[in-house]
């Protein structure tokens, strides 16, 4: 099992005040996450607020960091932490940007970069983006893109002609170092597998009861197979919900005094089974269970921390209290 940590991209007016993370705080947690043996940092890619909370102008809104030169920047400050995107979202993206972006990444950090790709959230942050595009599918989109983007990677002079991508004898270098580069797959569905099987070297999944996450590897596994790859060499990375104290009763009360709380306290209270939440040995037993089943990396996205400094409480419990109990392949 490994573990990776998120990085406060885009968590402000969600999990965070606006106006909390500020630039010192992303060099604190990925330099601090490096020295804890974290296997990996990454980040989440919003662009704009979908939806206005107040008619306040005044209302401070929250800061979000782009993602790519959020981990330009964590590159330069460490030497060997992965550094991956979970998830780029690519119906906001031209691919052939995207693709030089992340070779780029990968050479300049040394081979640690991973390209996490996905649909994305709310429909409404996209069609803020690209009203011209309302009507478009954005599953279509995000076919295209990764194709583009891995022919892209792995080619040279290329071309590529879609419905809503298409470029003309292409070619990008310097190469990323990986080769290929890693590509991991956002999803929980049978088409997110199938372009795993595809392209992927990993899933993306997000916290489901046990039962449910054991049928998606399981069926993942199948799509995998089918197309005729061995399923023991995708990484199935779990986006989960994290928040531990030296006890239970501390850490449910930690989840429900914070924003975190808001969103996810009373599906905690009526299926808590499947949340990292507990003392160290709770939520170490549940990443036993996380392993058998067949996920290999675990990577706290919703995590209880109000302020960068509680946040970072949350990444010392995991790395010092729980990450040590396990063997790191």
């Amino acid at each position: 099992m490994r573990f990776g940590f998120q990085l406060p991209t885009a968590i402000e007016g969600l999990y965070m005040k606006p106006g909390s993370v500020k630039v010192a705080d992303f060099r604190k947690i990925a330099t601090t996450a490096e020295k804890l043996g974290f296997h990996s940092l990454w980040v989440n890619d919003h662009i704009t607020p979908w939806k206005k909370s107040t008619s306040d102008d005044n209302i401070a809104l929250p800061n979000w960091y782009e993602v790519l030169m959020t981990l330009s920047y964590c590159a330069a400050v460490t030497t060997e932490i992965k550094l991956g995107v979970s998830v780029l979202v690519m119906p906001f993206r031209d691919p052939v940007i995207t693709a030089k972006q992340a070779a780029t990444i990968d050479v300049f950090s040394g081979g640690r970069f991973i390209l996490g790709i996905g649909l994305g959230g709310p429909r409404q942050e996209f069609d803020k983006l690209y009203p011209r595009l309302s009507k478009s599918n954005r599953g279509d989109l995000l076919d295209e893109g990764i194709k583009a983007v891995e022919l892209l990677l792995n080619n040279s002079n290329v071309s590529f002609s879609g419905n809503y991508y298409s470029f003309d004898n292409v070619s990008l270098h310097p190469k990323s170092l990986q080769n290929p580069l890693p590509i991991y797959i956002a999803g929980n569905s049978i088409p997110a597998f199938k372009r795993v099987a595809k392209f992927g070297m990993g899933l993306i999944t997000t916290s489901a009861p046990f039962s449910t996450l054991r049928e998606k590897i399981k069926k993942l596994y199948e799509t995998v197979e089918y197309t005729g790859r061995n399923p023991s060499k995708i990484d199935v990375m779990l986006s989960a919900v994290l928040c531990i104290d030296h006890t239970t009763e501390k850490a449910a009360k930690r989840l429900d005094s914070s924003m975190l709380g808001l969103r996810f306290s009373e599906e905690y209270k009526a299926s808590p089974g499947h949340f990292l939440v507990g003392s160290p040995n709770e939520v170490a037993e549940k990443v036993h269970q996380l392993a058998e089943m067949g996920v290999t990396q675990i990577v706290p996205q919703h995590t209880a921390g109000d302020t960068p400094a509680q946040f970072m409480e949350q990444m010392y419990f995991l790395g010092e209290e729980v990450a040590p109990l396990f063997t790191i392949p």
